[in-house]
C-alpha cells in the first residue's frame, strides 16, 4: 500500500479487496496465534515439552520450593532432581522433609556430575539468603556448568507477592511487594473511563432520572437527592448524591 501510494497507483486497487485483506489478516493472526498458544500451553501443562529443572539447597527452602511447584504445577517445568546440602541436617532428615514423590539424589558433587551428563536445563538454588557466603560459594561452583542458574527467593518470598521493580529501580537489588492501586497509564485510563463512561450513561439515563425524580417528589415530602460523605481514593472524602429512597 505504501509503494502504491508512492507511485500513485492506488487508484487501480479495489478498496473492498484491501479492507477485506486487512480484516482477514487481523482475524487470521489472532486465531492462529491463539491456537498455537493454547496448543503449546497444553503440551507444557502435560510436561510433553518442558525444561528439566534441578533444585539445590538446604532445609526449609527446598521444602517450600518443591511444595510450591507441586502445588501450582507450572507449565514447561519438570523437576528432574533435588540435591541438598548436608551442612545443616543429615541426609535422612533432608529426604524426610521433602514432599511425597520427591527424594534427595545427592549433594552438589552429584548435581555437577548430573549436569555434565546432560539432561538438566536449569538449576535453582534454594538457600537462606542470610547464608550469603555459602550461596556465593555454590554459585561459583555452578558457574562453570553449561546451564542456567537461578536464585530462589528467601522463605518470605513464598508468603509475599514479589514483582519486578520499576525501570528507575532496575539497578537496585529490590523487589516490589506493594504497589500503588492506580498509577501511570492505569490512572489515566481509569480517569478517562470514569468521566467518558459516566457522561454517556448520564445522558442515556436522563429520561429515567426525570421519572424517578418526579415519583420521589409526589410520593413523599423532602428533597429528591440524598447527599452523604464517603471516603474515596487515599481516604479522601467526597460527596455522593443518591435518589432518596427513605422518608
Amino acid at each position: 500500500m505504501s509503494l502504491g501510494f508512492a507511485i500513485k497507483a492506488t487508484a487501480v486497487f479495489s478498496r473492498i479487496w484491501v479492507v477485506a485483506f486487512i480484516a482477514a489478516t487481523i482475524v487470521g493472526l489472532l486465531v492462529v496465534r491463539g491456537l498455537i498458544s493454547w496448543f503449546l500451553r497444553h503440551l507444557g501443562k502435560d510436561k510433553i515439552i518442558a525444561r528439566n529443572l534441578a533444585i539445590y539447597g538446604c532445609g526449609i527452602q527446598v521444602q517450600d520450593l518443591v511444595s510450591y511447584i507441586g502445588r501450582t504445577s507450572p507449565p514447561f517445568v519438570r523437576i528432574c532432581g533435588v540435591y541438598t546440602s548436608t551442612l545443616e541436617t543429615s541426609a535422612l532428615e533432608e529426604t524426610a522433609s521433602l514432599p511425597a514423590g520427591f527424594q534427595r539424589l545427592g549433594d552438589i558433587e552429584d548435581l555437577i556430575t548430573r549436569v555434565r551428563g546432560g539432561g538438566v536445563d536449569d538449576i535453582v538454588i534454594a538457600m537462606p539468603w542470610a547464608n550469603h557466603a555459602q550461596v556465593q560459594e555454590v554459585v561459583q561452583r555452578l558457574r562453570e556448568l553449561p546451564t542456567y542458574v537461578y536464585l530462589c527467593v528467601d522463605s518470605i518470598g513464598f508468603h509475599l507477592q514479589l514483582r519486578d521493580a520499576p525501570d528507575y529501580f532496575q539497578q537496585l537489588p529490590v523487589f516490589e511487594v506493594i504497589g500503588k492501586p492506580l498509577s501511570g497509564s492505569d490512572a489515566v485510563i481509569k480517569m478517562i473511563e470514569d468521566y467518558v463512561l459516566a457522561t454517556l450513561l448520564v445522558i442515556c439515563c436522563l429520561p429515567i432520572f426525570a421519572v424517578v425524580a418526579i415519583l420521589i417528589k409526589i410520593t413523599s415530602p423532602g428533597p429528591i437527592l440524598f447527599v452523604q460523605k464517603r471516603f474515596g481514593f487515599n481516604n479522601k472524602p467526597f460527596d455522593i448524591y443518591k435518589f432518596r429512597s427513605m422518608t
